[in-house]
């Protein structure tokens, strides 16, 4: 192994300021931390956490369900779980639908319009209406 490339590497015991994660708080167990960040669930050990600050985000997403914060966590903390954050995605982004898409009442369905379908769907999957 090349030593320059270990030299590189950070030591823990020099650091004094942790890892610091922003994302969106939710609930967890008892005695854990769960953060919803980018494709990712964490949880940690309540006792890591070294602050939490809250983050002004503008259309952050559901306030009831989680808070956009940014966690500081103690240097050396240990990560309890990491899944994907698939099964909050919904709750924790916002979405936006053009408003025409909003407002009408009803779906009319077209018979025999296969271009216009693959046409509707392209628009829906570019604007992530789907």
């Amino acid at each position: 192994m090349d030593q320059s490339w270990l030299d590189e590497i950070p030591d823990s015991t020099t650091q004094s300021d942790g890892l610091q994660i922003e994302g969106v708080l939710i609930r967890a167990p008892q005695g854990r931390v769960r953060l919803v960040t980018g494709h990712l669930c964490l949880d940690f050990d309540v006792d890591e956490v070294v602050e939490v600050k809250m983050v002004a985000v503008s259309d952050v997403g559901n306030p009831h369900f989680g808070i956009h914060v940014l966690l500081q966590l103690r240097t050396g903390a240990r990560l309890l779980q990491a899944c994907p954050s698939d099964v909050y995605r919904d709750l924790v982004e916002v979405r936006r639908r053009p408003f025409l898409m909003s407002c009408r009442s009803s779906i009319h369905i077209l018979p025999n319009a296969p271009r216009f379908r693959a046409r509707e769907q392209t628009f829906l999957r570019q604007y992530g209406v789907e």
